[in-house]
This record gives C-alpha cells, structure tokens and sequence, in this order.
C-alpha cells in the first residue's frame, strides 16, 4: 500500500539525488575545510603581526620612558648631587644651575641660598675673627709697651730713690 501511494519512479530519482549527494559531500565538506583553513590562516597570521607591533610599540614604549625618566629626573638629580658635593669640598662660589620647573629646581634654589648664607656668615665671621685678631694683637702690643714702660719707670725710679734717700 506504501508502493501504491508513492510512485516507484519518484523514489528512485529521490535517491539518485540522495547518493550523488553523497558523493559530492566528502568533496564540499573537504572544500569548506580548506576555505576555512585559509581563513583561520590569513587571521592566525593578523594575530602575529598584531601580536609583533603591539610588542613593538611596548617596547619603543618603553624606550622612551627611561629616557625621559633619566633626562627628567636622574640627571636633574646628579647635577645636584655633583653641585652639592662640590659646595661640601669648599668650593662655596659654585652654585647649582638646572634648567626645570620642578621640585629638583626649588631644592637646587634653596642649596643655592643655603651656600650664599653660608658663604655670608663665613665671611663676617673671617671679618670678625679678623677685627679681634687685631684688638688682641693691639692689646698685646699696649701690653708690651707698658711693660716696657713700667721697667723703664722701674730703672730710672731706683736711682732716683737712692739719689732722693742719700740727699
């Protein structure tokens, strides 16, 4: 009853069209797998040259700030290291000069004001050491003299005695 329902001829040309679609899936599917093949290659590869430049670009990243890192804070700071040793070795008209607007500069202006106070007080001091050195030397030499003045009054005044005692 199935037989008379369908028709014979339907059948068979419904699985001719089945089993030449069997033999052209092995093909397509192979096909589709080669198609993808090329496309997980063709992104694979824009992974790693995205992958490269992205490298790249941390790396001149990178670069650039330890330069910019050594040019803006650690030269700043051995200039002022250099400075601040040459004022400890006496040399108290060297002053600190650096070239930013940061907080390194205020503190290269304020050893600069530091060195200039001290260069101050030192040399009123060397001026008072000076003046004092010459009261002394002053006091040494009135000393010296009425010493001398006392030993000459000494000398003429025993003769003077005796020539005053014997009258």
């Amino acid at each position: 009853w199935i037989l008379d329902q369908l028709p014979i001829d339907t059948l068979n040309e419904e699985l001719a069209e089945l089993s030449r679609l069997s033999a052209i899936l092995p093909g397509y599917l192979q096909q589709r797998m080669h198609e993808f093949a090329g496309e997980v290659r063709v992104e694979y590869r824009t992974l790693i040259i995205v992958t490269w430049v992205t490298f790249a670009l941390v790396a001149a990243s990178f670069i650039v700030f330890i330069v910019l890192f050594d040019h803006s804070l650690m030269r700043p700071i051995q200039v002022l290291i250099n400075g601040s040793r040459r004022v400890a070795a006496g040399n108290f008209d060297h002053r600190i000069k650096l070239n930013t607007k940061d907080e390194i500069a205020e503190l290269a202006k304020a050893m600069n004001q530091m060195t200039t106070s001290f260069q101050e007080i030192r040399d009123n001091l060397d001026d008072q050491v000076q003046q004092k050195t010459q009261e002394v030397v002053r006091g040494e030499q009135l000393a010296s003299v009425g010493f001398l003045a006392a030993g000459v009054a000494h000398e003429i005044n025993n003769p003077m005695a005796s020539i005053a005692w014997c009258a």
